[in-house]
């Protein structure tokens, strides 16, 4: 991180940024949006998306598991997890961008780093 202009945090100096939740997501083509919509609120979901060809449901942590067995009831093929999603966005320009996109490089090829959360967007 130093090397690249970045420095370590304490443990859970960022966690404000976030907020730890539970995510499945669904390829589009496995059942529509209405359906998708449907099955979310009456598992108990939180908040149900359509975007780059994925359903995505979130949920709180505590009801993740009862969630994912109520979804897993209707559809075999997804993925799921506890991630942590960004709160609020920082919105950089092209140049900040490839310096952020360069680090996460290096930490992704960093056999000691397990996943990456970020919460920047391209400014436009």
């Amino acid at each position: 991180l130093q090397k690249n202009g970045g420095r370590l945090g304490e443990n859970g100096s960022a966690s404000h940024l976030f907020k730890n939740c539970g995510i499945i997501k669904i390829d589009q083509q496995l059942i529509s949006d209405e359906n998708i919509l449907e099955y979310a609120i009456n598992a108990g979901a939180d908040d149900c998306s359509t975007f780059s060809g994925m359903h995505n449901i979130i949920c709180k942590k505590e009801d993740f598991y009862n969630v994912k067995t109520e979804i897993e009831k209707k559809i075999k093929s997804f993925y799921s997890g506890i991630e942590w999603l960004p709160i609020n966005y920082k919105k950089l320009n092209e140049e900040q961008v490839k310096k952020v996109e360069q680090v996460l490089d290096e930490l992704e090829n960093d056999d000691d780093v397990q996943k990456i959360f970020t919460n920047y967007k391209i400014e436009s």
